[in-house]
This record gives C-alpha cells, structure tokens and sequence, in this order.
C-alpha cells in the first residue's frame, strides 16, 4: 500500500516538471499553452509582461517619433513657404516701386523740341497727352518742361491746316458749274482744307471773247480766254456767248474759204479779198462788229482767198 502511495506521488511530481518544461518551451516560441496539471498551481509569466510592455513602449516610441518628424517637416515647410512669400513681396514692391518712379517722369518731346507736322503725345503718371487741333489752322502741341506736361498753340504755316493733332497741306477740291460751257455762265470754287480760297465767276473780256474758269488736275483752279466764235457775242451782264446780229458764210477766221459777213440788224457788207498775189484780208464776226485779219498766203492769193501750197 505505501509503495503505491508513493508511486501515485511521484507521478503527479514529474507530470508538474513535464508541464513547467512544455510552458517554457513555448513562450520561446511565442505561442502560450496551459497544460493541465492536476494538484499543482498555474505559475505567473512575468517575462511576457515585460516583452508585452516592451513591445508597447516600442509602438509608442515610434509613433512619437513620427510625430516628431511630421512636425518638423511641417515647420520646415511653413519656414520656406514664409520665406518665398517674402521674396515675393519684396520683389512686388520693387515692381511698385520702379512702376511707380517710371509713372511719375514726363515721357515725350521736350520745350522746343515737338514737330507740329506729326501728332506726338506725352505720358505722365496715369494720363496721356495727344496733339489736338484747337481750330482749323491752330495745332496744340504737349511737351515735357521740368517733369510737368505742358501746351502750346502754334498757328499752322500758309498752305497747311489742322487734322488729327498735326499741320497737313491743304487739299485743293474744285468745282465748276457749267462744264466749261461758254454758252452758260458758271462758276468756280475751290476750296483748300475748309477755306474757300478761290470763287469766280465766268465773264467778258470783250464782246467777242469771254474768260472762261476751269478746274486743274491738282484741284485748283485757272482760266482761259475763249473766243466765243463767229456769230456769236459776249454779253457783259451775263457772262456767256449768245447770237449775235453778225452772219458769216466761211466759219469765222478761216483764210482757206472766201468769205462774206452781212448783219441782221443793219445792211453792212464785208468780204474776204486779195490784196496782193500773196496776200488776204480776212473779215470775221467779232461780237455784234467785224474784225479783220491780214494773211501771207504760202503760195498765193486767189478768188479771195489763199490757194494752198501743194496745188
């Protein structure tokens, strides 16, 4: 009976040494088992305390120091950020500032210096100063006078007016009435820029030719002597060539055809003759009289006129 009792005692001794050996073995290998054993107590596992707590330590510690390092970057971030915005506001107040400096000088001619044949304009500050024409013929030129913008009026030169702030020539337009008609009196102006510097009327010279105005390519204007022609008259009054009493058989001036003038109004005769071999006497309707003419005929003069040279 003893001998059994002791063998029933020291099996449950060697099962507790075999359990304590299987616990060791496994907190080697991270992995806990609870083994069984009958009339023996569960010992306290201070070492995975100490590696539990270790591990957290180890969690926290990195995490502190991530946090660490995320808000250093973050400083380092924001100091750069403040550092490029204040080289951009020094840049952009030294943008103002020449800005500004340039704004406030006179830019443009000086005193004396402007040409009225061009429009020019001066800039000072946030204005802009154009040449104005202040009348017809008067420019304004601006200039710069001691970083100030000032104005003058010029008068433009004879023969120039004032468009789009400068002195330009004038431009002759022309315009005539009647066509160049020396029937009809007409008259002529021309004008050059808005003067009217030219307004004529047609009139006699005499009662035979009249001073008939015409326009010029260039658009002025000028006028010629126009004999009105036989048969025909000036009339002071009116300016033009009418009918006159005057008849005439050979076209007026014409030494190649004899001729014969009779009047409507009275009975006056004359007619073209030789007065010479070579020479005639022309007769032709001048107004409401007669006028003559004396040709040296080429050849020679016969049946009161001359007889061309190639007969």
């Amino acid at each position: 009976m003893r001998i059994l009792l002791f063998m029933l005692l020291m099996f449950l001794f060697f099962g507790c040494i075999e359990s304590n050996t299987s616990v060791v073995e496994n907190e080697t290998t991270d992995v806990y088992q609870q083994q069984s054993c009958v009339g023996c107590a569960i010992p306290y596992n201070h070492e995975n305390e100490q590696r539990q707590s270790l591990e957290e330590n180890l969690i926290q510690q990195n995490q502190t120091n991530g946090s660490v390092s995320e808000n250093e970057t973050t400083k380092i971030m924001e100091e750069q950020n403040n550092s490029n915005q204040q080289n951009n506001s020094s840049l952009n107040i030294a943008t103002i500032s020449n800005t500004a400096e340039n704004l406030s000088v006179c830019i443009g001619p000086v005193e004396n210096e402007y040409d009225i044949y061009t429009q020019n304009e001066v800039r000072l500050r946030d204005r802009v100063y154009k040449d104005e024409c202040v009348i017809a013929t008067v420019v304004k030129k601006y200039y710069c006078k001691n970083n100030s913008v000032k104005g003058v009026n010029i008068e433009c030169p004879p023969g120039y007016d004032c468009r789009n702030g400068a002195c330009k020539p004038m431009d002759y337009t022309c315009t005539k009435t009647d066509g160049n008609n020396i029937t009809i009196r007409g008259r002529l102006t021309v004008v050059k820029g808005i003067n009217i510097v030219l307004d004529e009327y047609d009139s006699c010279v005499d009662e035979g030719t009249v001073k008939e105005w015409m326009c010029a390519e260039n658009g002025s204007g000028y006028y010629e002597e126009l004999y009105c022609g036989t048969g025909y008259k000036c009339v002071e009054d009116e300016g033009r060539c009418v009918r006159s009493k005057c008849i005439e058989t050979d076209n007026g001036d014409d030494p190649l055809h004899p001729g014969r003038i009779t009047f409507a109004n009275k009975n006056d005769t004359y007619k073209d003759s030789c007065i010479g071999e070579r020479t005639l006497i022309e007769y032709y309707c001048y107004g409401e009289g007669t006028k003559s003419r004396e040709y040296a005929c080429k050849n020679k003069c016969d049946d009161d006129f001359c007889i061309p040279a190639y007969e």
